[in-house]
């Protein structure tokens, strides 16, 4: 089956224009905000497809699920890993509060609990003894191999003294939003406070400090729980072989089409063998590690692996039906927790909840395999989805040649010990003329006796002493030039360390975050292409 589109409204952003925004308070969004506004003031008939899911459909859980979180159509939904993430994260989550507003919808934030931390600690660039050094300040108890759901929730002293250290680092911390994020924070009625709780706090403190309409937020964990996505989970569970087949017949079309070597890229196919079938999904007990679910059928109950453990069974004849799901599986009574892989809850966010849904640059690009296996196994794809992210870098503008220079400073380092005769001066003249006369050899000999490995030989290790003699007929000349390349190459290190869009939002100033939402505004509101 080919890509195209079962709906009108249904566009993927062009792949063409996904390049990650690289200068300072740069911005991108795609497609056209002309274009998002259109999809949001379409009826929800003319595109929202009515797949069956089970004994219901994809319209009636999604009409259930938006009840169910009280919210509002039309709906802009975004999301992302726990975590504190960088300005082109919260550019989509200001994009989510923005679009929604002219047309009395809502914004909806889901946070990937169900992923693994990225990071051990908050790094960021700052100025130690008048240079710009990366900074690493570690997370409190962060198990890097537990997905964030299972991180424990701290002690409020705790997360006080990690903020209380950023300040100390961060020269202008005052100019940042640090102090009101630590405020919220103190302000609060929980003894423990979990990471979750802290990066949502961390976005509404900057919604609400940008003056940003508040955006409504949940935890794929508690998606989870309820029976829309357990019923989505079940539909792909009973059908797996037949979702296996066309999911890993997108991935190869998606290689196919952008000639991707990985293939483990958009996403690694799901195995698919004579006695079990690899799952989209994620299965893992409380402070344990995640494991792939397989399901084996046996004829009336399916059963459930960790991998190549058995951990449970559901009666087929149960789980066809939407009620079922009303209340956790057996699995899940037995304290294993079930949650989508990126794919899979793309798909589910995008068939039962959102209207739009905005991705990042990665998502963007990999949703077009999403569209894909959606086509082949359902028959049509789901809501449309655009792109939008931003750059802030620590310093503002930064010498954006800096690269170049660090390549041509190695280049040109390279070259002295190669050639020295090139940046010395006042060399001796009898090195100078043995030199000479050893590349006419060489080049005589690899014209002449081109398979002569040993005279060839002789000459490159004798060449090389002479300029070995060259480089040090004056070592204080060669010295010099050294120091000169060495002052190049710290500021330029310093410019690409600067160049770091991954910088925690609230490690930014707020000034820079109100021009950055002010330019956001102005584009969502604009009416040009």
């Amino acid at each position: 089956m080919l890509l195209d589109k079962a709906s009108p409204l249904s566009h993927a952003p062009s792949r063409e224009r996904l390049r990650t925004p690289q200068r300072h308070l740069e911005l991108l969004i795609e497609p056209s905000p002309a274009e998002l506004r259109r999809w949001l003031g379409a009826p929800p008939a003319d595109w929202r497809p009515n797949v069956s899911i089970l004994d219901s459909s994809a319209a009636e859980l999604g009409a259930a699920l938006v009840r169910r979180l009280d919210l509002a159509r039309p709906l802009v939904v975004t999301g992302h890993q726990v975590e504190f993430f960088h300005a082109g994260v919260l550019a989509k989550t200001v994009a989510t509060a923005l679009l929604p507003s002219a047309a009395a919808g809502r914004g909806l934030f889901v946070w990937v609990d169900s992923d693994l931390p990225k990071a051990a600690a908050l790094s960021f660039p700052a100025l130690c003894d008048n240079e710009f050094r990366h900074v690493k300040v570690p997370l409190p108890a962060c198990a890097a191999g537990l997905p964030i759901e299972s991180q424990p929730a701290l002690p409020r002293e705790r997360w006080l003294a990690f903020f209380d250290e950023l300040a100390r680092r961060l020269p202008d911390a005052d100019q940042t939003l640090l102090a009101q994020l630590r405020a919220a924070l103190a302000a609060g009625s929980a003894g423990r406070v979990s990471i979750t709780d802290l990066a949502e706090a961390a976005q509404r403190v900057a919604l609400d400090a940008l003056g940003l309409p508040p955006v409504a937020t949940v935890t794929v964990s508690r998606l989870m729980s309820g029976p829309e996505l357990r019923a989505f989970a079940a539909h792909l569970l009973l059908h797996a072989r037949r979702f296996a087949e066309c999911y890993n017949a997108a991935q190869a079309a998606y290689r196919a089409r952008h000639r991707l070597r990985n293939p483990q890229r958009p996403a690694p196919p799901l195995r698919v063998e004579v006695r079990r079938v690899e799952t989209p999904f994620w299965v893992y007990r409380a402070g344990r590690s995640r494991r792939r679910l397989f399901v084996a059928d046996r004829g009336e109950v399916l059963e459930l692996l960790a991998d190549e453990r058995p951990i449970g069974r559901l009666n087929v004849g149960q789980a066809a039906e939407v009620a079922f799901h009303r209340q956790p599986w057996p699995v899940e009574q037995a304290g294993w927790r079930i949650r989508p892989r990126a794919l899979a809850l793309s798909a589910a966010l995008r068939l039962l909840l959102a209207d739009v849904f905005i991705h990042g640059i990665g998502g963007a690009k990999y949703d077009e395999m999403t569209d894909d296996f959606l086509l082949r196994f359902w028959g049509r794809d789901a809501a449309p989805y655009a792109c939008v992210s931003a750059t802030l870098l620590p310093a503002g503008a930064v010498d954006e040649s800096a690269d170049e220079q660090l390549r041509e400073l190695r280049r040109v380092r390279r070259d002295l010990h190669y050639n020295p005769q090139r940046h010395l001066a006042g060399l001796p003249p009898d090195l100078l003329t043995r030199r000479d006369e050893l590349i006419r050899q060489s080049e005589s000999l690899r014209r002449q006796r081109p398979h002569d490995r040993a005279a060839r030989r002789r000459v490159f290790e004798e060449l090389r002493r002479t300029n070995h003699e060259l480089l040090h007929a004056d070592p204080l000349q060669a010295a010099d030039l050294e120091r000169g390349w060495h002052a190049l190459e710290q500021r330029c290190r310093q410019q690409m360390l600067l160049r770091d869009r991954e910088v925690f939002f609230a490690l930014h100033r707020r000034s820079e975050l109100a021009t950055l939402v002010s330019r956001l505004r102005e584009q969502l509101d604009s009416s040009g292409n």
